[in-house]
């Protein structure tokens, strides 16, 4: 058992809620009773997760339960207080809330929440973005799940399965078939199926665009065929959580023309312009929207 203590506030419920509630499979998350249920992969070892809170909004704390050898506790912990951002300091966005009407009553809302990363690893991330590309969430979804299903890694633990996402190995060596099998297009069959080849012959280290500037990272990613600037940005802000906001994502903009513009769908461009008042807190706030539009909370 690991514990973990979450930066305050933090409100694991609705954290929890915004990663999984539209789940209809594995994402490779599953939520059963407010608990979270996943397996990550970890030095070729998959480890079943099922983390829960026992602690209170402004006095967090996790309980993680897992297998009784763990191969490397520290490295697990570190990847899982990155991908539940449970580390985020919120006093920077919430002042800049506090002087905007319609900020301030979503936060005063959603206190505590800080929204998980979009995956664990890049690499997971970019397949996302790519089965995303241009179809509904709820469809995305579901596409995922089959992928896991198929290609992803399953450790029964505590008489329950636990899911992992794909190596990118396991994508690399699939075939076309095999992928569209799945229900997506062969386009990006293929588009996921050369990323993955990259990255598990090591020609592409997804995991080193952490360690660059979204200019950067968007540069190395659209040398893909099949990745452009909007998959680019949701990883730089869904994914590694840098101040960026993807603007030409739909659901962005629908989210502040809702709020901001009488719900009159406004450019990427005017989005863009609109959002650098928040610098340095883009993505908590964006994210706030996102979940207040999803929610239908009404100012």
């Amino acid at each position: 058992m690991i514990v973990l203590d979450p930066e305050a506030p933090y409100n694991f419920e609705l954290s929890l809620e915004f990663l999984v509630s539209q789940n209809k499979g594995p994402l490779p998350y599953l939520r059963k009773n407010n608990n979270l249920q996943m397996a990550i992969t970890v030095n070729e070892n998959v480890i079943p997760l099922r983390i829960y809170s026992i602690g209170k909004i402004n006095s967090p704390k996790l309980i993680v339960e897992t297998v009784d050898e763990i191969p490397n506790e520290s490295k697990l912990k570190q990847i899982i207080t990155n991908f539940l951002n449970l580390q985020l300091d919120l006093r920077k966005a919430y002042q800049y809330m506090e002087e905007d009407r319609i900020l301030k009553e979503i936060r005063n809302k959603l206190y505590g929440f800080k929204a998980p990363k979009m995956a664990v690893t890049i690499f997971e991330g970019i397949v996302k973005a790519i089965i995303q590309q241009q179809i509904s969430l709820n469809v995305a979804y579901n596409l995922t799940a089959n992928i896991i299903r198929k290609f992803g890694h399953t450790i029964n633990f505590k008489g329950e399965n636990y899911y992992a996402f794909p190596k990118p190995e396991d994508l690399a060596n699939s075939s076309i078939h095999e992928l569209t099998s799945c229900g997506l297009s062969r386009r990006k069959a293929e588009y996921i199926k050369h990323f993955s080849e990259a990255v598990s012959r090591q020609s592409f280290n997804s995991e080193k665009l952490r360690n660059l500037s979204p200019q950067e990272i968007i540069n190395e990613l659209t040398k893909f065929r099949g990745i452009g600037k909007w998959t680019a940005e949701l990883i730089i802000a869904a994914c590694i959580g840098l101040d960026w906001i993807p603007a030409d994502d739909l659901g962005v903009r629908r989210a502040i023309s809702q709020y901001y513009f009488n719900g009159n769908l406004q450019t990427s461009e005017v989005i863009r312009k609109f959002t650098e008042k928040w610098r340095g807190s883009k993505v908590v706030i964006i994210t706030y929207l996102l979940y207040g539009n999803r929610l239908k909370i009404k100012i």
